[in-house]
C-alpha cells in the first residue's frame, strides 16, 4: 500500500508519488497504454513548459473541454502546475454552454480535443470566439499534440 503524502498542492502530491514510486502504474488507457508516475510527472514538467512557452503563467485563465484520456489529465496537470486558473468544461457541452464559459472566464486559451466523437471542437470555438485580433484566446487542440518544451 502507498504511502499518505502530506502535500501543499496536486503537483507536490505528483512530485512525492513519482519520487518514492516511479515505476508503479498510475494511468491506463485501452488495453496496451501504461504510464507510470515517473513518466507522468516528467511529461507533466515537458507540457507545462510547452505551455509555458505559449504565455501561460500563475494566474491566466485557461478554459478547457476535453474527454477523459490520458493526455487531458496531462494538459490539466501542466496547468496546475503552472498555477492557471482552470475552467473545465464537459465535453458534451455545445456551443451555447461553452460560448457562456469562454464569455465569463475571458481565457488565455481554450484547450479542447480537436475533433472528437463525431463532433469539430476547433470549428465550434472559433465560431464562438470570432476572428484572430490580439484578445482572441489561443486555441490548442490536443489530437495535434500538447506542446512540449524543456523544463
Amino acid at each position: 500500500m502507498a504511502p499518505i503524502y502530506e502535500a501543499s498542492s496536486f503537483w507536490d502530491l505528483v512530485e512525492q508519488r513519482a519520487a518514492t514510486s516511479a515505476d508503479d502504474r498510475f494511468l491506463l488507457q485501452g488495453d496496451d497504454t501504461v504510464v507510470t508516475f515517473g513518466q507522468f510527472r516528467d511529461r507533466v514538467e515537458r507540457v507545462a513548459a510547452g505551455l509555458a512557452e505559449r504565455g501561460i503563467v500563475e494566474g491566466t485563465p485557461v478554459v478547457w473541454q476535453l474527454p477523459t484520456a490520458i493526455d487531458s489529465i496531462v494538459a490539466a496537470t501542466a496547468l496546475s502546475r503552472l498555477g492557471a486558473v482552470q475552467t473545465p468544461i464537459i465535453h458534451l457541452y455545445r456551443e451555447k454552454e461553452v460560448g457562456f464559459c469562454i464569455d465569463q472566464a475571458k481565457p488565455a486559451m481554450v484547450i479542447v480535443p480537436g475533433t472528437w466523437g463525431g463532433h469539430d471542437y476547433v470549428a465550434m470555438v472559433e465560431g464562438l470566439v470570432g476572428p484572430s485580433t490580439a484578445d482572441r484566446p489561443q486555441i490548442l487542440a490536443i489530437d495535434q499534440g500538447l506542446p512540449e518544451g524543456d523544463p
